[in-house]
């Protein structure tokens, strides 16, 4: 693959090989149409919004005792809006699910965030610690 994107055939018969990757985090996306599997590579999940005129990322640190990627200190105004992309592009980001833009997030309750979600913002202006969960889908973002 290129870039960091690998792609492999599926086989129906039980007989796919296996593939061997650079260790790392990846998105996989299955297609069960084609029956191939997807793996792009991630090597940065960072915020950006308003707050630096969307134009840089501030970047999440895994945290490995807990499984959650966080930014420790992000200060923002209540007017900033933001969300979570990877890979310094747009392809792969993170907003809030729902209709309404953009999603005021309460401290300290979990809110689901999904590919292409709404910009997301805080009831008030402040220093936050973000936490990122991507165990499992549903993902989840929080802010205290």
């Amino acid at each position: 693959g290129g870039n960091g994107t690998y792609t492999a055939a599926l086989d129906d018969d039980g007989g796919a090989q296996n593939l061997s990757l650079p260790s790392g985090y990846y998105k996989v996306a299955v297609n069960m149409t084609t029956l191939s599997v997807t793996f792009t590579s991630i090597t940065e999940i960072a915020l950006i919004g308003t707050f630096n005129n969307w134009s840089g990322d501030l970047d999440f640190t895994y945290d490995a005792s807990s499984n959650l990627w966080i930014v420790d200190s992000f200060t923002i105004t209540a007017a900033d809006q933001f969300k979570v992309r990877f890979n310094a592009g747009w392809d792969i980001n993170l907003g809030a699910s729902g209709d309404v833009e953009p999603y005021v997030l309460t401290a300290g309750t979990p809110k689901q965030v999904l590919q292409n979600g709404k910009n997301m913002s805080a009831t008030a202006s402040g220093a936050y610690k973000v936490t990122l969960n991507l165990q499992h889908a549903p993902y989840y973002m929080t802010i205290e």
